[in-house]
């Protein structure tokens, strides 16, 4: 028998982590006020079939205590413990989806009065996965319940069940139970079982398991099945997929000092020992939180739950001081968004080293600081010139009072002297670009046809510091032309064609039309509007909507 058969709950007391459903059910019992149908929901493995079948027995025991937990000892709590009332149904909806499923198990069952217990009870688990027709057909007897009947329903899906339902039923969330309680929980559980098992290895079977009672006892059990009675964590990293705390701290010290090379050999290393690289990745995710946290709080965080000894929580805090949290929030990202590849692709060990060589490298963000810097030098520089000349234009006024008109205008004429001389590179760019600007869609075309076609509508609005403006009419060809990967493109492209690399930043205005380029370019290829009414196409079968026209 597997530790979690034998260890599910046969008392409400035994129902761990889950004191705010447990009290309400067994108050209900004690003043027999239960309900016709019970709607269980939570994460996988936090209790929700166990609560049911302590219910059905609580509610079918011949001898309920005064302490409001069944006998467990009358016919009808042994037939419940054994699978063996033919009273207590349980279906699982997932294998049993279609209206004719629930019309037989259900509904003609349930117009039969209880053949031997007080009530008869349906437990319905993953009731999310029924089909339309089944819901309809579960919600008629649900509203017109048979008397001594009893419905709980279970599901991890609660957002797929119609609210017809939801609202027919007395709702309880079910909860993850939190590490620490976990840690209690297992350590109880093997001093049963008569072994040792350092507090470490608890940790993480308790973090691995994620608030899920059965995935920690199956973890556990595994564990068990190595036959030792002292176990450690160098013979429980037999069993458990390894990412312990000191290769966490090792990849996490290359992304400070930008080490790439170290990075890249830590993480073979670690896929030459068989570690589970998704696994690593999730716990890694989890690391930098709490370094994240860590560096907000300092040492009074009261969420750190890996095992650090004071040397490596002193080594993580030298660590911390080199790092903003912005740059954390950064890594939290990459990692977030490369897990997902990971799962995708047969060679998992891929796309972790892309997130170590963007995380080392700091590619992102320095490209966004480089434009952030040159943005802000482009401000300074403008408002210095203004400055100065507004210095001049007085010193010539206050000296030469006879002439204040003629100053003004000599004034007026340098200061658009000036601002020629400036804009005249910037204007020359600007349209050399637009020269190129149909090479550039073709270009782009051969690597996302769609960003190509969002080009075509895009205005060549100014060009400045070698950031090139794109404007758009719409908000939604800004947000997609303004994702990292979209933006990388069109820069790359553009220095393939004019042989110079530029920035490009997005605009949303009024004033800038579908096709400023081609209406205003002789020498520009026109775009048919057949290709502008594309992009409304590619755009409404994306995102759904409807074409609104202003009055």
């Amino acid at each position: 028998m597997s530790l979690y058969q034998k260890y599910r709950p046969r008392a409400w007391k035994e129902l761990l982590g889950q004191n705010h459903i447990r009290i309400t059910l067994q108050n209900e019992l004690a003043s027999n006020s239960v309900t016709h149908a019970y709607l269980f929901t939570g994460p996988r493995g936090v209790g929700k079939t166990s609560a049911a079948r302590l219910l059905a027995k609580s509610v079918t025991c011949e001898n309920f205590r005064e302490d409001k937990e069944p006998c467990n000892t009358c016919a009808a709590c042994q037939e419940v413990q054994q699978g063996k009332a033919l009273d207590i149904i349980e279906i699982d909806a997932a294998s049993h989806t279609g209206v004719d499923n629930v019309r037989e198990n259900i509904i003609q069952n349930a117009r039969v009065a209880p053949s031997r217990l007080k009530y008869k009870v349906f437990i319905i688990d993953e009731v999310h996965m029924l089909s339309a027709s089944a819901f309809n057909a579960l919600l008629k007897i649900l509203e017109e319940p048979p008397k001594q009947t009893l419905f709980i329903l279970a599901t991890t899906e609660i957002h797929k069940v119609p609210e017809t339902i939801i609202s027919r039923c007395q709702r309880f969330d079910f909860r993850k139970i939190s590490t620490e309680h976990l840690v209690d929980i297992l350590q109880d559980i093997a001093q049963k079982e008569e072994r040792m098992i350092e507090s470490a290895v608890l940790k993480i079977i308790a973090r691995r398991a994620d608030g899920c009672i059965r995935d920690a006892l199956s973890l556990l059990e595994q564990i068990f099945a190595l036959e030792e009675k002292n176990i450690t964590l160098e013979i429980a990293s037999l069993v458990l997929p390894r990412s312990d705390t000191e290769s966490l701290i090792t990849l996490f010290e290359t992304f400070v000092r930008r080490e790439t090379g170290r990075a890249l050999d830590h993480i073979q290393k670690l896929a030459g020992e068989g570690v589970n690289l998704i696994e690593f990745a999730k716990t890694m995710i989890e690391f930098v939180r709490q370094m994240l946290l860590l560096k907000i709080q300092g040492k009074n965080a009261n969420s750190i739950t890996f095992d650090l000894t004071p040397d490596k929580e002193a080594h993580c805090l030298r660590l911390l001081e080199s790092l903003e949290t912005q740059k954390l929030l950064w890594i939290l990202d990459v990692f977030i968004e490369k897990i997902q590849d990971m799962k995708k692709v047969e060679f998992v060990q891929l796309p972790l080293e892309l997130a170590v060589i963007q995380i080392t490298l700091g590619q992102h963000q320095e490209q966004n600081q480089e434009i952030a810097h040159m943005q802000s030098k482009s401000d300074t520089s403008i408002q210095n010139m203004h400055n100065t000349e507004k210095i001049v234009a007085q010193e010539a006024l206050s000296k030469v009072g006879a002439v204040k008109g003629e100053e003004k205008k000599w004034a007026e004429k340098k200061s658009k002297t000036a601002s020629n001389t400036i804009s005249e590179a910037a204007t020359d760019e600007l349209q050399s670009i637009t020269k190129h600007w149909t090479k550039i869609i073709k270009k782009a075309q051969q690597q996302n046809h769609s960003l190509a076609l969002m080009l075509k509508v895009a205005s060549l609005a100014a060009f400045e510091n070698d950031i090139l403006t794109l404007g758009f009419r719409y908000q939604f060809y800004h947000d997609r032309i303004s994702e990292e990967k979209h933006r990388h493109v069109i820069e790359e492209v553009i220095a393939e064609v004019i042989g110079k690399r530029i920035l490009i930043r997005c605009e949303v205005a009024e004033k800038f039309d579908t096709q400023p380029v081609w209406e205003k370019s002789d020498n520009i290829e026109k775009v048919p509007k057949e290709e502008v009414q594309n992009v409304w196409d590619l755009a409404l079968n994306t995102f759904g909507g409807d074409v609104v026209q202003k009055s």
